[in-house]
């Protein structure tokens, strides 16, 4: 159907994507776009019409394809998966969002999971994306493959109770005890090639547990991406004591994770990413290729299962480029568009140096929601700094402030239902 952008009621010019954060041309790169931080009156307008949108490049016409991960228009929280088409290293990239009840249902360019134009955000090299926004109570491949090789995974003792909210849309929580998603084998999913692997997860125990990995038997590991006493380690095993290994240090317990490994067929380089922070080694052996499946929160050594949260995970038949795995980082960070808002803002309200923090937690309606908010100088009724408040807690902190000025604290409403939440006289702790 057709959804013209030109003609549409409502636009917004989304924050442009950081060019900080990028250090090359990016092309068809999946963005993530977290609606109720950017949406405006988006659910009000559309309920649950959410095909009736769309998303263009700079121009307002060319538009690019979504898949639609989450679609809450009840508590306005969405997330919508866009391809774009080129993300420039060196100025900022803008996309704009459109959105009209009256149009038809963009279906030529917007899909729910396994709809073709969402199969189509994800370019040739993923060979499985998985977003974890589907109940596990549906039984044998209920959990989609989000590409066009449909490599679906069918859970294991979970309930719909397991989906959750995650760090950015849905997830998958897992008790540590029984619970697992598996998926068949495939040779796209097998080592003897080149291969990323990336995932966006939680852990709340120390001891080992398995992540996402591919596994035959103790000797025989296409690779294996697992947590350690809070740190996320890579293993793959071609024979006994024929392993390749490389750990990534974070140390945080029930914190939100973006662990990627990169594997170079060709030169056996091994590379690894944890909050945007590389290791590298050259690894002595090949990933093997074995039958064994595809397992997210398990690994079949010594039946190793994660008690935490799994909210996204993508696989790659290539070793994607240090660049790459930085702004995939940033995406499933929601931090990639805009500028660090947690600084002070050039040119404003001066001698705001100090040990003072300001933190609250912000509702709108009783709900815990994500939103811009802003610090004013009470005294000058200056902006001084902005950041966000936390989706999933409404947590904001505002930090390195004089604790002998006081502040005024107000979060706004951009969908326009409710007035402004706001904290007067606020007195930074030290």
């Amino acid at each position: 159907m057709v959804f013209n952008p030109a003609t549409a009621e409502h636009s917004k010019t989304l924050p442009p994507i950081n060019h900080s954060l990028i250090d090359e041309t990016l092309v068809d790169f999946p963005v993530a776009i977290d609606l109720a931080r950017f949406g405006g009156s988006i659910f009000t307008d559309c309920r649950a019409d959410r095909k009736k949108i769309a998303v263009t490049l700079a121009d307002g016409t060319t538009q690019c394809k979504i898949e639609i991960e989450h679609w809450d228009h009840v508590h306005q929280k969405g997330v919508l998966h866009v391809k774009i088409p080129s993300i420039s290293a060196i100025s900022s990239t803008i996309i704009k969002l459109f959105w009209d009840s009256g149009q038809d249902d963009n279906t030529d360019y917007v899909g729910d999971t396994g709809d073709t134009p969402a199969q189509e955000v994800w370019d040739d090299d993923f060979v499985a994306v998985y977003l974890l926004a589907q109940d596990p109570s549906g039984g044998s491949g209920c959990i989609l493959d989000s590409t066009s090789n449909l490599n679906n995974g069918t859970p294991v003792s979970m309930t719909s109770d397991d989906l959750v909210d995650g760090l950015l849309g849905k997830a998958l929580a897992f008790n540590g005890v029984d619970q697992r998603i598996s998926i068949p084998d495939t040779s796209e999913l097998s080592g003897g090639h080149s291969i990323t692997i990336e995932a966006l997860f939680k852990s709340l125990k120390t001891s080992e547990q398995g992540v996402v990995t591919k596994y035959k038997d103790n000797d025989n590991k296409d690779w294996s991406l697992y947590s350690v006493s809070n740190n996320v380690k890579f293993q793959s095993e071609a024979g006994k004591n024929h392993s390749n290994f490389l750990t990534l240090l974070d140390g945080t317990l029930d914190t939100w994770k973006v662990a990627a490994f990169a594997f170079t067929h060709s030169t056996k380089e091994l590379k690894g990413f944890l909050g945007g922070v590389k290791n590298v080694t050259n690894c002595n052996y090949y990933l093997p290729n074995t039958t064994g499946s595809v397992q997210i929160g398990y690994t079949a050594y010594y039946n190793f299962y994660l008690q935490g949260s799994v909210g996204q995970v993508r696989i790659s038949k290539i070793a994607r480029s240090d660049a790459w795995m930085k702004a995939s980082n940033a995406s499933l960070k929601d931090i990639l568009f805009g500028y660090n808002f947690a600084t002070p803002l050039t040119g404003l309200q001066p001698r705001i140096s100090g040990t003072g923090t300001i933190t609250a937690t912000l509702e709108v309606a009783d709900i815990k929601v994500r939103r811009r908010v802003t610090l004013l100088d009470h005294k000058t009724m200056r902006p001084v700094a902005q950041t966000w408040s936390d989706a999933l807690t409404g947590v904001y902190t505002f930090t390195g402030l004089d604790p002998f000025r006081r502040y005024l604290v107000i979060g706004d409403d951009y969908n326009q239902i409710y007035n402004a939440a706001v904290a007067d006289w606020v007195v930074p702790t030290v």
